[in-house]
């Protein structure tokens, strides 16, 4: 078994994961770590710095959640992709192949919350594999 985590390192995301490899932990699957990092649009020098010190927090996320996981007896693959976050997830989702995709949906009423509630719907509707939404827990 297959299972693409959407992870960014915020909260609903360590929550999805948490829960995902707690739910599926016993049929030992391949987990695929995904991070989605909007392509910078500022050519200024200081914008330049900014998105390579994101990158490399990002980059050390993802390395040092993946080693927390194999420490736990599961394989981990790590994909750090740079794009629009649906067309990124959609595509790692083409080519990886899960059997399912899992992401953590914020609530709240932010525009953030909302750019991200949006990205869970978009996964349902367009996903080939089925899509696991966890909840923000109240």
């Amino acid at each position: 078994m297959r299972i693409l985590v959407c992870y960014d390192g915020n909260p609903d995301a360590e929550r999805a994961l948490s829960k995902t490899l707690r739910l599926f932990g016993p049929l030992k699957p391949e987990v695929i770590l995904l991070s989605v990092i909007e392509a910078n649009r500022d050519a200024s020098p200081a914008a330049d710095e900014k998105y390579a010190l994101w990158h490399q927090e990002r980059s050390e996320t993802l390395k040092s959640k993946a080693k927390e996981i194999v420490a736990r007896g599961f394989e981990v693959d790590v994909v750090l992709a740079e794009g629009n976050a649906r067309e990124m997830v959609l595509r790692t989702a083409k080519s990886r192949k899960p059997d399912l995709l899992v992401v953590g949906k914020r609530e709240g009423g932010t525009l953030a919350d909302m750019l991200h509630a949006s990205l869970s719907v978009y996964l349902v509707h367009h996903a080939a594999c089925p899509v696991l939404v966890f909840h923000k827990e109240e």
